[in-house]
């Protein structure tokens, strides 16, 4: 029977760096999807009364994606590639440097959980089996820089009372943010400098133009002869961008692989600084702020698309800010844009790991390479060793004794050799086994390597 894309269950979710976060991501964030509590649906019963039927909201979405299946169109690759921007959306990094998930209660994150269950509802509509041809591992260059040390921030959103006020975060290299810092030098690039492979993922994007590829079923989609065909909406010109973040996420870090950033405190003044310097240095271009707009790439209205101010929705955790410069006819081939505001200490401050190191946090026991439960000799050389179990075959609850206290499981078991291995277990030790290994799997959050 094939392994089909259905719900699992986890409380929660915390994954630590290294190979096991590639391996285990996918299942950590299929299994987060089922685990947020029940929703309700209002529907009318066959006298046209509304009734109120409950269900789990992963139902729910299921049910409203079949209803309007869309990603039909989908090859398993874009499927991939979608499923991974849903995930790479909803990733947080914890205060511990590990990987964690925006909150059910957290509105954005429910969507991108919407979206997620959809894909999967998708490669179940389809037959796939379980991974079948869905994969994110050409997308594992994300992660690169997820777990290095990053600077403590918190301290200076709450000097400067952040949390209830505006303000932009621009991520970059000491030496470059140093200058800036110091006298308000910055290097402003064209769109066009975005579009190659010298940028991490974070930074790569075809800035020149826009792509779209809606189901052709949909009513506003043009007409075309290959579905599987992406389309293209050009820029009218090359243009100049300077891009900030509007909020701070402790991923961001990893992301930009950076380990310095400008907290601009005081935008108003920053902004309206770097307008003015840049309109001195391009007379007749169009000079804006502009917020971006993410779009997907699957139900976006074409006629709504602006190339400079929409982005898909890959990127939508960024929650970018832009200073946009426009040319007054169509350019190309422009040279980067060397800009100098003055010294910036007065609406920012430098944020790096020597000035402001991370926290020492305090140990965790659950971090320990070795956990124990239940009763246990911590000398090796004290116990008697069975062979090492290669694979549990399967076990055999005996229970033909009169007394249930005399019934017994057998554990059968190979070893690597593939010979084969029995132990006899009482029936409330066997119980009694599987109580600690829940406790394993709770405390350790191992469900999501739990495939079958």
């Amino acid at each position: 029977m094939r392994r089909a894309y259905k719900p699992l269950c986890l409380r929660s979710i915390c994954l630590r760096g290294g190979g096991s976060v590639q391996q285990g991501l996918f299942a950590a964030f299929e299994v987060a999807a089922y685990d947020w509590h029940r929703g309700a649906a209002d529907k009318r019963d066959s006298l046209g009364r509304m009734v109120t039927i409950t269900m789990k909201r992963h139902e729910m979405w299921r049910h409203q994606y079949r209803l309007a299946r869309d990603l039909d169109h989908l090859t398993s690759d874009e499927l991939s590639e979608r499923l991974h921007d849903c995930m790479n959306n909803i990733r947080t990094r914890t205060p511990r440097g590990k990987v964690g998930l925006r909150l059910s209660t957290d509105k954005v994150g429910e969507t991108w959980m919407t979206l997620f269950t959809e894909i999967l509802e998708e490669c179940n509509l389809r037959g796939y089996s379980y991974p079948g041809p869905i994969t994110i591992a050409r997308f594992r260059s994300a992660m690169d820089h997820a777990f290095d040390p990053i600077p403590d921030i918190d301290r200076v959103l709450e000097r400067y009372n952040l949390e209830r006020r505006p303000y932009l975060i621009k991520f970059g290299e000491l030496r470059w943010l140093t200058e800036a810092i110091q006298s308000g030098t910055f290097r402003i690039a064209s769109a066009s400098y975005y579009d190659s492979d010298e940028h991490n993922h974070a930074r790569r994007d075809t800035e020149l133009q826009r792509f779209i590829h809606p189901n052709p079923r949909n009513p506003g989609a043009e007409a075309s002869d290959d579905s599987s065909a992406w389309s293209s909406i050009p820029a009218v010109s090359d243009y100049y961008l300077f891009s900030l973040s509007e909020q701070y996420s402790s991923r961001l870090f990893g992301d930009f692989a950076a380990t310095s950033c400008l907290v601009i405190f005081d935008p108003k003044t920053f902004l309206s600084r770097l307008k003015r310097t840049v309109s001195l240095q391009l007379p007749g271009w169009q000079i804006q702020v502009s917020r971006i707009k993410y779009y997907d790439p699957v139900r976006v209205d074409q006629s709504k698309i602006v190339v400079p101010t929409f982005k898909p929705f890959r990127h939508a955790y960024q929650e970018e800010l832009r200073l946009l410069c426009l040319p007054p006819g169509p350019a190309s081939g422009l040279l980067p844009l060397q800009i100098q505001l003055g010294p910036l200490d007065d609406c920012a401050t430098l944020v790096d790991l020597t000035t402001h190191p991370p926290p020492a946090l305090p140990h965790d026991p659950h971090e320990d390479p070795i956990q124990r439960f239940g009763a246990n000799r911590k000398e090796s050389s004290m116990v008697n060793h069975l062979p090492d179990a290669a694979k549990i075959q399967g076990i055999v609850l005996n229970k033909s004794a009169p007394q249930h206290e005399d019934w017994y499981f057998q554990v059968q078991y190979t070893d690597a050799a593939e010979t084969w291995h029995e132990v006899k277990i009482p029936m409330l030790d066997g119980l009694y086994l599987l109580n600690l290994l829940r406790a394993a799997e709770e405390e350790q959050h191992l469900s999501i390597w739990n495939r079958t």
